[in-house]
């Protein structure tokens, strides 16, 4: 063998060599995303538990964790109309083990206050669950049965109802919305959570609250209040006596809300699709449906693709709401609305 075969054959060997590194390593990269993940997953709630956003992210979370092999913990963070758990998520490692459940909170949040440090950018949409009616709620205390009987009954009483309950984003904006379409003066006091505020509303302590769907649930055949109408352009099944807000006269109020599951932004897209897998699986499991049902929510499934166009039109929804909210002293309690 000449000398140029030899230093030929050994060039050959150190390039095979080399390339069987880079296979070796490629395989044990893609091999190391299969494991995703490894330890437990958080998912941050903005509300108290017992709450409708706690209720339906452990429903979720449950399925989600056999699915991906881990734990989930659900983990409340109430506070600042849900500023302080969106905060919390935004500055969390972006390595998928910290998330969202999230609302319209997140879309309402960045223009409702002024001095947030975080905006809808500093997220990345995983999918959407479900979505839900919003519920005029008034205590049994209070005479009235209907929409149009509260606005005559709170004109004739100046500073009647006593208050007003502001659960979060989405309900904020319908109970503003309403107090500006029927020109009525309410107290409006914020809490931070909801298992409270209906407490509170049972025992005639406040006299309405707007609740989402799911907290609806266990109001509509409880005596201790009245379900005066539901936002959306349909009535809903589960309480088909119900008018809608249109049918009571006024139909600018026909929002509904939404939840969904959101990580940091900078996540790797590979995580972010596995969650959306996990998700869209339970969200596929009939056990979870019957459950979200009972919980009075609406399963809807978007994944990240979509979830993302509907969360960018969900925040220029909330810009033009806030408009016609007119809110004179944002995030104060107890302010009076004109």
């Amino acid at each position: 063998m000449t000398g140029k075969s030899i230093i030929s054959k050994k060039l050959s060997v150190v390039a095979a060599t080399i390339a069987s590194v880079f296979f070796c390593g490629a395989s044990h990269s893609a091999s190391s995303g299969d494991e995703w993940p490894t330890q437990p997953i958080e998912i941050v709630i903005p509300y108290n538990a017992g709450g409708a956003v706690d209720t339906l992210t452990r429903i979720v979370a449950k399925e989600m964790s056999s699915d991906l092999g881990q734990p989930i913990i659900v983990q409340p963070r109430p506070g600042g109309e849900g500023n302080i758990a969106a905060m919390a998520v935004a500055r969390a490692k972006p390595d998928g083990y910290t998330l969202l459940s999230s609302s319209a909170v997140l879309t309402s949040i960045p223009v409702l206050f002024d001095n947030i440090s975080w905006s809808v950018d500093d997220f990345a949409p995983i999918g959407r669950i479900a979505t839900s009616s919003g519920f005029i709620l008034a205590s049994a205390t209070l005479p009235v049965k209907t929409i149009p009987e509260l606005v005559s009954y709170a004109k004739k009483n100046p500073g009647l109802p006593a208050a007003v309950i502001i659960g979060g984003a989405f309900t904020t904006y319908i109970t503003h919305t309403l107090a500006k379409e029927a020109k009525l003066d309410l107290l409006f006091v914020p809490y931070p959570g909801a298992a409270q505020h209906m407490t509170d509303l049972y025992e005639g302590r406040v006299a309405l609250a707007t609740v989402s769907g799911n907290l609806a649930c266990g109001s509509i055949s409880n005596d201790k209040v009245n379900v005066l109408a539901i936002t959306g352009e349909e009535r809903s099944s589960m309480a088909p006596d119900i008018p809608t807000m249109a049918e009571a006269g006024y139909p600018a109020i026909d929002t509904q809300g939404w939840y969904g599951l959101h990580a940091p932004a900078g996540t790797p897209a590979d995580r972010i699709a596995r969650l959306d897998q996990a998700l869209k699986k339970a969200l596929a499991t009939e056990s979870v449906r019957e459950a979200l049902t009972k919980a009075c929510v609406n399963v809807s499934y978007q994944n990240s693709e979509a979830f993302a166009k509907f969360v960018k039109q969900d925040a220029k929804l909330w810009t033009k709401a806030v408009a016609l909210m007119k809110r004179q002293d944002k995030g104060t309690a107890g302010s009076k609305e004109k």
